[in-house]
Formats: structure tokens, sequence, C-alpha cells
């Protein structure tokens, strides 16, 4: 089995625009204790859903690496190899296997085509609520060692500050993914983008 893809010229432009979508929903700001809340999950999702699991996750991959070198797409503006290591940084790395994971569902549900709108619809869902308990994972571990004075997990400080006061609005966000998705061009430029048929009877 093969685990590495050959990316072309339009695959690598395409996950250079979903990197630069995720830092501009950085740049939308609900400051909280500890973590924002941004619109950089939203961005993630698409990525997985419209790209496809490795190139959504090299998108994401991207983004982290051009923070990393100090151009401040982080939220808050933020930069640097410190803030990946610091209290958002296990969101970051949710970010990448989010989208991935995102896209892997999706492929594999739909190797064969999907029968209509709203099964494409229901897969999508399922896959961005698996994704985001991904991204939070990642971000509630690192979280939650950083809170424990990195002796020890504060599992439920990192829950309160980390998950709770992102569910509601992370819910919307699949929501309009879930919308967004079955309009006729996003359909048609992900069937491009993948190469498969996504819907038969669309």
């Amino acid at each position: 089995m093969k685990f590495y893809i050959r990316f072309s010229t339009q695959d690598i432009s395409y996950s250079v625009l979903f990197a630069v979508l995720t830092a501009v929903g950085s740049l939308v700001t609900i400051p909280l204790p500890l973590i924002p809340i941004t619109l950089q999950t939203f961005f993630v999702y698409l990525s997985g859903v419209i790209l496809g699991s490795k190139r959504g996750a090299f998108s994401q991959i991207l983004y982290v690496l051009i923070g990393i070198v100090g151009v401040p797409v982080f939220s808050g503006f933020k930069s640097g190899i410190s803030t990946f290591f610091g209290p958002t940084g296990g969101y970051l790395i949710g970010f990448i296997v989010g989208s991935y994971i995102i896209g892997k569902i999706i492929e594999y549900l739909r190797f064969n085509g999907f029968k209509s709108k709203k099964h494409y619809q229901f897969s999508v869902v399922v896959s961005l609520i698996v994704g985001t308990l991904i991204i939070y994972l990642f971000g509630v571990l690192q979280l939650s060692f950083i809170l424990g004075g990195f002796q020890t997990f504060d599992i439920s400080n990192a829950v309160k500050f980390g998950v709770i006061p992102f569910l509601l609005g992370d819910a919307i966000k699949i929501i309009c993914v879930s919308l967004i998705i079955l309009n006729k061009n996003i359909i048609l430029l992900t069937q491009k983008i993948n190469k498969i048929y996504v819907i038969k009877n669309n």
C-alpha cells in the first residue's frame, strides 16, 4: 500500500489557498482565557472536505510552518515556535490531523459515490464531528500538560477552558460547512480536485 501522494501544481495551489484562508480565519478572534475563539476551524473543516485527506493535511502543515517561521498567522497575531509549544499548540497539531481524518472519512464513504445530496451532507457532518473531536483531543492534551505545570495533566481545567467554550461555535461552523458543500460550484470544485464523482444523482 502506498502512503504518499504526488502533488501537482494545482494541488499545491489549492493547499496554499487553504493555508492562507486558515490564516485569515485567525484574524477573526474573540478573546477568551488561554484559548481564543477564531474562524480557523471553519477553514480546517473545508480543507478536509474539499481538498481531501492528504491535500487538506498538507494545507494545514503549510499554515503551521508559516506561523512557526515567524509570520503572525496564529490567533492573536502570534507566531514562532513558542506559540507552537504554548497553550494553543495542540490545536495546531489537531488542525493537521483533523483535516486528514475529515478527508479520509469522506474518501472512504464516497468510494462508490454518494447516492444523494442528503447522503453526502450527512457523511460530511459525521466526518466534521469526528474531526472536531480529534482537534479537541490534541488541544486538550497539550493544554492540560501546561496547566499541570509540565508535570501532570490537568484534564478538567483543559476541558473547561479548551473545549466547553467552543462547543456552540464549532456546532454552528459544522452546520455552515454542511450547507456550503452542497453548492453546485463547490461540488464541482471538489470533484475536480479529487478526480472522483461525488454524488451519483446530482
